[in-house]
């Protein structure tokens, strides 16, 4: 079976975005801005976000335009999927000066369902509006927080 350029661009996407967050959770503390990592409640909005973004990126990448349906195998393979790699991940900072955080895990999987339920409420088009308002508003705050 012949894989769409569609499917193709979303894999190209979800392998650059998940590499991305793979390195950047991974930077030794002493070499992250002081302004990145401060206040508790920044650093959970972050893990929740990147994990809600990451989740609509495998779920179009796997399965199209489909919604999601927790009557189904597919809402529960991606969100076991995504709760192993976040176990993975947060163990694994323990070995790069970084810290091991329940806290951060418990985020990683709040952003997975948040979008997991917003795939099983909304059409494609939506969601694509929702998110990108999300990467608009949080860049302009990553800008503002910079001192840009």
């Amino acid at each position: 079976m012949a894989i769409s350029l569609r499917r193709k661009i979303w894999v190209f996407i979800l392998v650059l975005y998940w590499g991305a967050i793979f390195a950047l959770t991974h930077i030794p503390a002493e070499h992250i801005a002081e302004w990145a990592i401060g206040p508790q409640i920044w650093d959970k909005m972050l893990h929740f976000a990147a994990y809600l973004i990451l989740v609509v990126l495998l779920w179009y990448a796997r399965y199209g335009r489909s919604q999601a349906r927790w009557s189904q195998r597919q809402a529960w393979i991606v969100l076991c999927v995504l709760a192993g790699y976040g176990i993975f991940d947060e163990w694994l900072q323990g070995y790069c000066g970084r810290s091991c955080d329940i806290y951060d895990f418990i985020y990683d999987i709040i952003g997975v369902v948040a979008g997991l339920v917003i795939l099983s409420i909304f059409r494609f088009d939506t969601v694509m509006m929702i998110l990108s308002a999300g990467v608009v508003i949080l860049s302009g705050y990553l800008l503002f927080a910079s001192g840009a």
